[in-house]
């Protein structure tokens, strides 16, 4: 049996067999499910041993037994062996250690020589289902490799499909440090070893290689968030035998993920990378040697010390994490998806790759919809969103078809993107970036002092937006452009610059508002007069009518609403279906569209991640330029609304600490830049 295509596009024609069901082998499966221990290049546990990963692995019968090779459509997630459901107390308890410091060094120990070596086809009837399916210690009622059955439609069509937690995590070796280079590098490791220039075992200590003589050495990556992000980390690297990505809500460069021009921008309790590190490193639990224990603090504390030499600037750490200004070894294909309400991962990121790719002449296509941090199809929530009339994951596998395959389908449109206003509309443009664009251009003049004091003011998280957008307030500037004459669209990156100055600051005020870990409140409350003085840099599309946009209903801005259209509406083919459903729009009066963040100690920081390295002693009074690039969007204000900038302190649903400072705003310096297309300059007052 061999993969069937109409029009170019992989259909649904293999049997299937769930790995969940209770009994399952591999003896009367349709699809063979076994694991491997691929061995890295690197040794991060300092055991003297390289690393090695468990990747999980499911092959149709047929190609298994020879009919076909099949490409692999392969998820890189720690998340999937296992996560901390207590993360936050445990990064707690950790803090207030004390711990032996330990510098961390780059260790590459020589290779395992095989003593022999077996098929896939072996190590599947050898399998048990235990391997891959059970319950998360470390979440009471969650399973590991939750994901068996995200990626079922495509086993059907012929796709063989592969998982891997990566270093850290239960059934892996070694300790997980996001954004390291060890940690891309061993998830590339399993990519090398599907195009045969790698070895995997049968287990972690064993010295047995398994081959996968089923697989055509081709291989493309997809997934969400960290699982979105690691396919242009590897990407980045030019490893053999990836053939093309298509990362959704992934991140292009760690530092502008967590900080914005020196500024903190990411959720307050999970600012350290080393929370994330401690979230994902599963392989840690109450069964863990007490040696290994120890060890993996000294880890975590390296790390937690070396990302706090820089606080919230650019500096050494980022560089391994930097994938975007590190991208010229990139030579596969790209298709991005992301959500223009992601608050989580910027839209930035997906901006920064869509870039990369055109910089190096790469073929590129980019998807953005009106959701937060979703993928349009979402198997764990069993539901999922048409894009432009079509099932999100046919989209994906003609797309995977094509660049796998080698197939003939249907040409991909640049830019396709939901409309800001009517959700039933998908808009298509023929390039995302412009040479044209929208100024802006203040005609108030004199100087307005505004106070990070929000509480005195009446500013919450919950009226944030509504308040600074609608209202007068000393808490923010806020200029405010006469009903427009004409639409005005943003199609990018929009710029705001002004000239501001520190008028006071109080050195004995910081507050943990949010409730972190000591460690993670000493990021900023220990570099308190030179760090992270927060301007928070907004547009918004203001009307005294309500009208229809989409937007995070919640005070942390993380879920656009959904409304169920119709149970099992989405067939994915082979049986499977999921619930459709609908994006929301809200009926407000405003809408902001575009936001960023800077630090009043980071002047010459602009796009560039590597930009906001250092800061400088701010003098009272002394008044800078400063250049907020905002978070991208694909945003229509309409004729007869109002352009609206904003210029505040903190932004209380972000803030880690909680300062009191004063801000001098020069009014008549407020210049905005909006790519898109050529307008007649607006007036904003």
């Amino acid at each position: 049996m061999k993969p069937v295509f109409e029009n170019g596009i992989a259909m649904p024609v293999f049997p299937f067999t769930d790995g969940r069901q209770s009994g399952y082998t591999n003896a009367d499966s349709s699809i063979l499910r076994f694991c491997v221990y691929v061995e890295t290049d690197y040794d991060t546990d300092m055991d003297g041993r390289r690393d090695r990963v468990k990747a999980l692995v499911q092959v149709p019968r047929a190609a298994m037994e020879g009919d076909y090779k099949a490409p692999v459509i392969y998820e890189a997630r720690p998340y999937i062996a296992g996560t901390r459901a207590d993360s936050y107390e445990a990064m707690k308890r950790f803090a207030k250690e004390k711990v032996e410091p330990l510098d961390f060094k780059r260790s590459n120990p020589d290779p395992t020589i095989p003593s022999k070596t077996i098929t896939s086809l072996v190590q599947a009837e050898n399998a048990e289902q235990s391997d891959w399916y059970y319950e998360d210690p470390l979440s009471k009622g969650a399973m590991c490799y939750e994901d068996l059955d995200w990626y079922d439609s495509y086993l059907v069509r012929g796709y063989a499909v592969v998982s891997c937690a990566g270093l850290g995590t239960r059934g892996s070796e070694g300790f997980n440090g996001c954004g390291m280079y060890e940690e891309k590098m061993a998830f590339a490791s399993v990519i090398q070893w599907l195009h045969g220039d790698r070895n995997a075992y049968t287990s972690l200590t064993s010295d047995i290689a398994v081959t996968p003589e089923w697989c055509s050495g081709i291989v493309g990556m997809t997934g969400r968030s960290y699982g979105g992000t690691m396919p242009y980390a590897i990407a980045c690297e030019g490893i053999n035998g990836l053939k093309t990505i298509v990362p959704v809500a992934g991140i292009a460069d760690w530092y502008s993920f967590l900080n914005q021009q020196g500024a903190q921008r990411y959720w307050p309790k999970e600012m350290t990378s080393a929370w994330l590190d401690l979230y994902c490193m599963s392989s840690l639990d109450e069964q863990t040697e007490k040696s290994r224990q120890d060890k993996a603090k000294q880890f975590l504390d390296w790390r937690i010390r070396e990302q706090a030499k820089d606080g919230f600037d650019y500096g050494p750490y980022w560089e391994d994490s930097n994938y975007y200004e590190h991208s010229e070894k990139l030579n596969c294909s790209a298709l991005i998806i992301h959500g223009l309400n992601d608050e989580n991962v910027s839209t930035k990121q997906a901006e920064m790759m869509y870039d990369s790719f055109k910089k190096h002449n790469l073929p590129v296509s980019m998807i953005l919809h009106q959701g937060h941090h979703m993928t349009p199809d979402m198997p764990a929530g069993h539901y999922g969103m048409r894009v432009d009339g079509k099932v999100y994951d046919d989209l994906v596998n003609a797309w995977f078809s094509k660049e796998l395959f080698g197939t003939r389908v249907e040409k991909f449109p640049t830019l396709l993107v939901q409309n800001c206003h009517d959700g039933n509309r998908w808009d298509e443009y023929p390039e995302y970036f412009s040479n044209e664009h929208t100024d802006g251009k203040s005609a108030v003049q004199g100087y307005k002092q505004i106070s990070s004091l929000l509480e005195k003011h009446g500013v919450n998280a919950h009226n944030y937006e509504e308040k600074l957008c609608l209202e007068e307030c000393d808490a923010a500037i806020r200029l405010v452009s006469a009903p427009l004459a004409e639409d005005v669209l943003l199609k990018g990156s929009a710029k705001v610059t002004f000239d501001a100055a520190l008028t006071d600051l109080n050195p004995d005020f910081a507050k943990n508002v949010s409730d972190a870990d000591d460690c993670t409140f000493a990021l900023g409350k220990d570099r308190l007069t030179c760090d992270d003085l927060k301007l928070t840099v907004m547009l918004a599309d203001v009307s005294e009518e309500p009208f229809d946009s989409f937007m995070c209903h919640d005070d942390l801005r993380t879920e656009v609403e959904t409304a169920l259209v119709k149970e099992n509406g989405i067939d994915l083919g082979g049986g499977f279906t999921l619930d459709e459903k609908k994006l929301v729009p809200t009926h407000k009066c405003y809408k902001v569209f575009a936001r960023g963040y800077l630090d009043l100690c980071n002047p010459d920081a602009g796009y560039l991640p590597s930009s906001a390295q250092g800061h400088i002693a701010l003098q009272k009074n002394e008044m800078h330029t400063y250049t907020a690039w905002l978070n991208p969007d694909v945003y229509t204000v309409e004729k007869h609304h109002h352009l609206v900038v904003l210029i505040a302190t903190e932004d209380p649903c972000t803030t880690l600490v909680h300062k009191d400072y004063q801000v001098l705003v020069d009014q008549g310096s407020i210049k905005t830049q909006l790519p898109g297309r050529t307008g007649k300059t607006i007036q904003i007052k």
